[in-house]
């Protein structure tokens, strides 16, 4: 499996005087777009809503299409700025919306540092007892950058459909799915199934850890 988070530009001013500047223009753009406390708690009120009516013009295909038309990218600019927000994030996730924001516009850089702390916690125990010790879990040093390669080890096709079965029944797995959700760090996973050639070294079978 490779599970990968894409790599995004990043600001060209030193982060000090981008800090500094924030200072002076977020309140003149408060002022000159009406923003108060009493419009920021309507406007989340109106957020399930506005998902909602979203979520309804890409069944209907008005948003969505094969190439993005000024409404894809108005809205997908949009809901993809609001999934940044950690308060707003599940409210978005697994929505139509969600997968338009991130079909058009590229994740924030840097997550993978977290995802692993996630995984760490809440899955790697949960496959641990089900598909064993991983042959290989690394992060990239160089090339494709802001991803990571796990590769695990089965007796057949047929042994990883069985093992994975089983862990989707898991309730600590469902748990880890729903925290993975709401975090949003992953973006794209990749599969990839391979046999060993006839002169690969003997690979042993993991150990199983209950």
């Amino acid at each position: 499996s490779k599970w990968a988070i894409s790599p995004s530009s990043t600001s060209a001013l030193p982060m000090p005087m981008v800090l500094a500047a924030s200072k002076v223009i977020l309140p003149v753009e408060r002022r000159m777009n009406g923003v108060n406390d009493a419009a920021v708690a309507a406007d989340l009120r109106a957020l399930p809503g506005l998902l909602d009516r979203i979520d309804g013009w890409i069944a209907e295909g008005v948003l969505g299409g094969e190439q993005p038309n000024a409404a894809d990218l108005q809205i997908a600019t949009s809901v993809r700025l609001l999934h940044t927000l950690d308060d707003l994030r599940p409210l978005i996730a697994g929505r139509p919306a969600e997968t338009l924001a991130f079909r058009w516009f590229e994740p924030l850089p840097g997550r993978v540092p977290a995802q692993l702390e996630l995984y760490k916690k809440y899955g790697y125990p949960v496959q641990l007892r089900y598909m064993g010790e991983p042959l290989c879990y690394a992060v990239a040093e160089s090339g494709e950058l802001n991803t990571f390669t796990h590769v695990w080890v089965y007796e057949s096709a047929a042994d990883r459909e069985q093992k994975r079965a089983k862990m989707a029944q898991d309730p600590d797995w469902k748990v880890y799915l729903a925290e993975n959700a709401k975090a949003g760090n992953l973006v794209e996973q990749k599969n990839c199934l391979m046999v060993p050639t006839a002169f690969s070294p003997p690979i042993p079978m993991p150990k199983i850890v209950k």
